[in-house]
């Protein structure tokens, strides 16, 4: 027969409601107590009702991760583990389980409104909106929200870079060092601030925006497959850049990859920047020049903001430090 907490109750000498407290709220009993409760529990095999007890501390001890792809592809993107690493060192740290929420038959919205969770971290998903109906149903539940790459808006807390400033940065190198002719791979909403520096460096130096001049911009999701096909068929269609921009580094390696299929030489032939500096991008050959900016930081600092706003703080956006880092592959 299943042991509940009378029994244990019972044989540990104290009340039910102490018992309770002693699983659910053990700051309000003291440490002997708490220590011969959950001896006697372990000792009858006792194992708490998970409902019952979100119910009774009316908190589910978990996180909700709302990310903008696939989460296959987000576990093949370097940078995007790295922000999943901060978050979980600081979920840890918080007692916190964390649930990804991915889109089920039912959709992205279903999941948001099913999840069972005290706050959600969205990560590029320019502050939820970029989910049908998302942000509405997060503000409905009253759910606390952080987003990650998002929209540093007035009432977000937002955790991110300054991504128009990158973005001009690169476009400022590859202009300087005579570029005109340039291919930038885009890499889906998060990336518009990013693509809105590249068109204000170009026009500081009376260079017509993306698509009006010699600067193409070609959609690519984020993902070194995707990348090199875009790339190709750019190419194909007989544009020659003699730079390309990547706003994201795991792109830049299907640059790679499909130059090195056509014999087209980096950065004899062709220069490649990208964005993140993951891990071995300074091992590639040739080293790749490369926007740097630090996921695990980024990732933990979020979740340290929802863990805040959970307690009911008021932690305020962060902007992150992000700069190029100038290597081989830029000529």
């Amino acid at each position: 027969m299943r042991a509940t907490i009378m029994d244990i109750a019972a044989k540990a000498g104290v009340s039910k409601t102490t018992v309770s407290f002693a699983f659910n709220c053990p700051d309000r009993i003291s440490r002997d107590t708490y220590e011969r409760v959950m001896r006697v529990a372990n000792e009858l095999g006792y194992m708490p009702d998970p409902v019952a007890r979100i119910l009774a501390r009316r908190r589910t001890g978990a996180v909700g991760l709302l990310l903008s792809r696939p989460i296959e592809d987000c576990l093949r993107d370097p940078h995007a583990v790295e922000i999943l690493r901060g978050i979980g060192s600081v979920c840890r740290r918080e007692g916190l389980t964390l649930e990804i929420l991915e889109s089920a038959r039912g959709g992205m919205d279903d999941a948001i409104r099913n999840a069972a969770v005290d706050g959600i971290v969205a990560i590029g998903v320019a502050g939820a909106s970029g989910v049908s109906g998302g942000a509405d149903i997060i503000g409905r539940r009253d759910l606390p929200l952080v987003t990650v790459d998002g929209d540093a808006r007035e009432g977000t807390v937002n955790v991110g870079i300054d991504g128009r400033r990158a973005g001009a940065e690169m476009m400022e190198a590859a202009l300087a060092r005579g570029h005109r002719a340039i291919a930038i791979l885009s890499a889906g909403d998060f990336a518009d601030g990013r693509v809105a520096g590249l068109t204000d460096a170009l026009a500081r130096r009376a260079l017509p925006p993306p698509g009006a001049g010699e600067t193409r911009l070609v959609a690519a999701d984020a993902t070194a497959e995707a990348a090199r096909a875009a790339f190709s068929d750019l190419l194909s269609s007989g544009f020659r850049p003699s730079a390309v921009l990547c706003l994201s580094d795991v792109q830049a390696l299907g640059v790679y990859e499909e130059c090195a299929a056509r014999g087209i030489s980096i950065p004899a032939d062709i220069s490649v920047v990208g964005f993140d500096d993951i891990p071995f991008a300074q091992f590639l050959s040739p080293a790749l020049t490369t926007v740097r900016q630090s996921g695990f930081d980024k990732g933990a600092r979020a979740a340290s903001a929802l863990a805040a706003l959970i307690a009911g703080g008021s932690p305020e956006s962060v902007v992150l430090e992000a700069r190029l880092v100038m290597r081989s592959s830029l000529a």
